[in-house]
């Protein structure tokens, strides 16, 4: 009889605690699929801007357009505006417009997360500065132009983003010190979890 008064006593207790229990084992499957969530979405950010890098490099008709891109960009530096620029090379022009166009496409991807932000200004970080700075005549230019007042944006914006990023902190340290910190924490909450599961046990004896 007293065994089946402790037994009862036992499970009177645990019911107590089982709702804090539901509780605590609910946030915790919901901060694992938080963190799931998170890492998929960071994977497929990845995947996205490693393809658009890796066509950048391995197209022929991308590293043409790049090329030329780079010659013409050259040649601005002498020019006095986009507008004396576009009617002194108007075939240079065009492929500095062109290669801002898939510059711009790649910053409008980064600003709605659609590829990861990391590994494109780590690959990147250079050619998008320097489309900001050393394209600012024909952006200008082109921004001038009625209907136009926002093309090229995405790359200013980008652009100074990044450069303001490098002289604020060293991302690769920063990245990897908040790693650590949700590691940590995770690790944290499962002890955490623990204990109360003992304490749980404690005072049901």
């Amino acid at each position: 009889m007293n065994s089946f008064h402790e037994s009862w006593d036992f499970w009177v207790s645990v019911g107590k605690i089982a709702p804090i229990l539901t509780a605590l084992i609910a946030f915790g499957a919901a901060t694992i699929a938080w963190f799931a969530l998170r890492a998929q979405k960071k994977l497929a950010g990845h995947k996205a801007a490693l393809d658009f890098f890796l066509k950048s490099e391995m197209d022929h008709q991308m590293v043409d357009i790049y090329e030329k891109y780079d010659i013409a960009l050259q040649a601005l530096e002498s020019a006095s505006d986009g507008e004396v620029f576009k009617k002194s090379n108007p075939e240079e022009y065009k492929q500095v417009r062109r290669f801002l166009n898939i510059v711009e496409l790649m910053a409008l991807g980064v600003r709605k997360k659609a590829m990861d932000q990391d590994v494109c200004r780590d690959f990147w970080y250079n050619i998008v500065t320097r489309a900001a700075s050393k394209g600012k005549k024909i952006i200008d230019h082109v921004q001038l132009q009625p209907g136009s007042e926002l093309t090229y944006q995405e790359i200013v914006n980008l652009g100074e983003s990044w450069i303001a990023q490098a002289k604020r902190d060293a991302p690769q340290v920063l990245r990897d010190v908040k790693l650590v910190w949700w590691v940590f924490s995770l690790l944290w909450f499962v002890l955490f979890i623990w204990v109360i599961c003992l304490a749980v046990c404690n005072v049901a004896k």
